[in-house]
């Protein structure tokens, strides 16, 4: 799948038995190229179902992001993206605002690889872990993030941490800047 120039905005999708996944895209099988894409406003029910994860993108294959915009997105694990072990996601020259998860990952949850080049994750929250970033260890999470900036992110549940970014997989930070996150334990919060 191509989305070229194209903007995806005030989706919702409710709870129902097992959640819901990717309240503006839900790709469970091919693999995605973007460009020039905004992601606007799209929820998921953020009770305490399972699932609701992506409240703008649920990645279930490998995807590929260039200029893209997620914008007031949310989830409960990863407000804007969530992405599912044995997958790839390639994100650069993007920006992450304003997106909300009600536990994990307030612009992203990562479970399986992702780079992210050139591009900037401010202001997003998570009640409970990471901020800007949940990388978990659930399916061998692999983060390899340079040339960004991490900033204004927070989390809001004094047992939990990783304002910025919260790491229980591998993580490689480059050239990148992590600074003003907020949370009760370490803004950049590695949990093996």
């Amino acid at each position: 799948i191509r989305l070229l120039s194209s903007l995806i905005e005030d989706n919702f999708v409710g709870s129902g038995g097992s959640g819901g996944r990717g309240a503006g895209l839900y790709n469970r099988f091919g693999d995605v190229f973007m460009s020039d894409i905004s992601f606007l406003n799209n929820q998921l029910s953020t009770d305490n179902s399972i699932g609701n994860e992506g409240g703008a993108i649920y990645n279930g294959r490998d995807m590929s992001i260039t200029s893209g915009l997620f914008d007031g997105n949310t989830a409960n694990k990863g407000g804007a993206i969530f992405s599912k072990g044995g997958t790839i996601l390639f994100i650069t020259h993007s920006e992450f605002i304003n997106n909300i998860a009600g536990r994990d990952g307030g612009a992203i949850t990562n479970e399986g690889e992702i780079e992210i080049w050139y591009s900037t994750i401010d202001n997003n929250h998570a009640e409970f872990q990471g901020g800007g970033i949940n990388n978990t260890n659930t399916l061998d999470g692999i983060a390899h993030i340079e040339k960004s900036t991490i900033s204004n992110n927070s989390v809001s549940n004094q047992s939990s941490g990783g304002g910025g970014i919260y790491n229980q997989g591998t993580l490689a930070l480059i050239n990148s800047t992590v600074s003003g996150n907020s949370a009760e334990s370490p803004s950049l919060r590695n949990a093996t």
